[in-house]
């Protein structure tokens, strides 16, 4: 780790001067995305346990509703997100990208939005540009929300939270990979 942050200094320094404080910024988080990501296997929650806590209605921009058995089969990434958070608003669009990619391939994926808006109505305005399904903002902001934000060990937003078809969750940092990777690295499985 202090080898880490000696090299992270010194690299940073140097970028600094030749791209700005944006490139700085990127390691900065970069690195402690890794740092504070917990490898797949130490997470507690059980599979009937997460299936528990996505046990409720999702519905689709068209207003269409779905429940989780109807993503049975398929990687879902729980994105956690909020109008209000400026890297969610730079990440999301990424997001829709490679979610449009896979689904033109037919590959089994599913996003959840978990909204973390401070408003239903904000919420609202921001799902108008995503593709794909929406826990709904009561939901989200229910002791349900909060405990699938904290039980998954999220951080901060935006969080990408990845679960293989067997409901077991393979990545709670999928975000980085997604934006370096696209659809390429699908399905982001985090390293043990």
């Amino acid at each position: 780790m202090f080898a880490v942050v000696a090299m992270h200094s010194s690299v940073s320094s140097g970028i600094n001067a030749e791209y700005g404080d944006t490139m700085k910024l990127i390691l900065v988080t970069l690195l402690l995305s890794e740092v504070w990501a917990a490898p797949a296997d130490d997470l507690s929650i059980s599979p009937d346990k997460l299936r528990s806590l996505l046990d409720v209605t999702y519905t689709d921009g068209d207003g269409k509703e779905y429940g989780i058995g109807d993503f049975e089969g398929k990687f879902i990434a729980l994105y956690f997100s909020a109008s209000w958070c400026p890297p969610c608003r730079d990440f999301t669009p990424d997001l829709v990208k490679t979610y449009n990619d896979l689904q033109k391939l037919g590959k089994d994926f599913q996003v959840i939005w978990v909204s973390r808006c401070n408003s239903e109505g904000e919420a609202d305005k921001y799902f108008t540009k995503m593709p794909w399904v929406r826990m709904s903002y009561k939901d989200a902001k229910s002791s349900r929300g909060e405990k699938l934000f904290r039980q998954t060990q999220q951080r901060g937003i935006p969080a990408v939270l990845m679960i293989n078809r067997k409901m077991r969750i393979i990545s709670t940092n999928a975000r980085t990979s997604i934006a370096y990777t696209g659809a390429k690295g699908f399905p982001w499985k985090q390293s043990e």
